[in-house]
């Protein structure tokens, strides 16, 4: 049961009694250790009375820091900035604290009433409305407007500290289930400002392909949920937008995109390309090259698919291929793009510009790389394979050189 300490009249007898008291000032006031939070729509709690904030209220303004679990510091009088939380003794806020990871949040709608207590709301295009309102908000001082204090130290008793209302910050949930494939690992990644932190990691899915994330903590403005197959191609990232901290986030019935690899990254024009991926057992997957040439396969049990397609009817150059899939009349996104070459040359790696055939062009990048003897051009540059670069390389490069 919480102890109750009723607040004495100033005199001896509160001493006599044993009372802890402490004298606070209404001139120069400090926030109520007991009340002291506000609520941001966006980023959660923010108390105004952490250790080491050291916050005052005086007729001037209000110094000191404020803190977020979610945002970190706010200093309420940044130096060398020209900006600050401005009290006009009336308890009219007006001006700016700064926070290093949201920027500027401005006070001219926050006042302190005749009580100490704030109301209003501080407002930041990252943060929403900081509001001293809510049900479960109440930050307090004992500064008083000049207009009713009596001008002398008030003693205020101390009583017990009251923990944060830490039950509410759960009001929100996020949550994905869906369709991906056996052998999958899923991996969801919280977005917080421009940076981006890694909340589940490697998260197996089912045998039958399906998966589900719950109890996950409530975030700032987004999700990305990232698959990928058991041999570790990945799917298209999905980005799920969450607005407000105390709106749920659930996102049921999720397809991801099946995960396409090109088994050649360069053939002779007339040979086939082998298309393979991953997808959700049994479910429709539809291959489309270049935007205008489409096809189709069917991934079997364990969620494998592959297609053979012939580039006999390809131009010479570079290709983009991209799948989808299709199953219980849900079609989902288009997977990340790929790249293959369709080339007029039989060594179809000699062609290290993409164009389709081997001329001058290649002959200039293959001197270029031939003087750079990095890790990256010297496994270009094998154009047999052998682990070395050496004249036999050269030798096969000439001979399928067109000039």
């Amino acid at each position: 049961m919480k102890k109750t300490l009723k607040i004495f009249t100033f005199s001896l007898l509160s001493f006599a009694l044993g009372t802890n008291v402490v004298f606070a000032s209404t001139t120069d006031g400090i926030i109520d250790s007991n009340h002291k939070y506000a609520w941001s729509e966006n980023l959660g709690w923010v108390n105004f009375a952490p250790d080491q904030g050291d916050i005052h209220v005086t007729d001037a303004g209000l110094t000191g820091y404020a803190w977020g679990n979610r945002f970190g510091w706010i200093n309420l009088a940044p130096t060398n900035s020209g900006q600050q939380v401005i009290n006009n003794s009336e308890g009219q806020l007006s001006g700016y604290a700064w926070a290093s990871r949201v920027g500027w949040i401005n006070f001219q709608h926050v006042i302190i009433n005749a009580s100490g207590k704030f109301t209003g709301y501080a407002f930041n295009s990252q943060t929403g409305k900081i509001t001293f309102d809510c049900n479960s908000c109440n930050v307090t001082t004992d500064w008083r407007p000049s207009r009713v204090r009596a001008g002398t130290a008030t003693p205020i008793a101390e009583t017990t500290t009251e923990a944060a209302p830490v039950a509410l910050w759960k009001v929100s949930s996020v949550n994905f289930s869906g369709k991906a494939y056996p052998g999958a690992h899923i991996f969801l990644v919280e977005k917080v400002f421009e940076q981006d932190s890694l909340v589940r990691q490697g998260i197996a899915v089912e045998d039958n392909g399906k998966f589900k994330l719950g109890d996950i903590p409530t975030g700032f403005h987004a999700y990305s949920l990232m698959v990928k197959d058991k041999v570790g191609r990945q799917a298209h990232t999905k980005v799920y937008d969450m607005k407000f901290i105390n709106d749920p986030l659930t996102v049921d019935n999720i397809l991801v995109p099946p995960t396409v690899e090109v088994a050649r990254g360069a053939v002779t024009k007339g040979d086939f390309i082998k298309v393979v991926g991953s997808a959700f057992p049994r479910n429709h997957v539809a291959v489309q090259i270049d935007l205008n040439k489409s096809y189709s396969t069917e991934a079997d049990d364990a969620g494998d698919y592959s297609l053979l397609i012939s580039t006999a009817g390809f131009g010479f150059g570079s290709h983009q291929i991209r799948v989808n899939q299709n199953g219980s009349g849900t079609t989902s996104d288009w997977s990340p793009t790929r790249n293959f070459i369709v080339s007029a040359s039989t060594v179809v790696n000699a062609d290290l510009s993409g164009d389709g055939k081997v001329n001058i062009k290649d002959w200039s990048i293959f001197l270029g790389r031939w003087k750079q003897a990095t890790p990256e051009n010297e496994k270009l540059l094998d154009l047999n394979k052998d682990g070395k670069i050496d004249v036999s390389d050269l030798g096969i490069f000439l001979r399928a050189l067109r000039m």
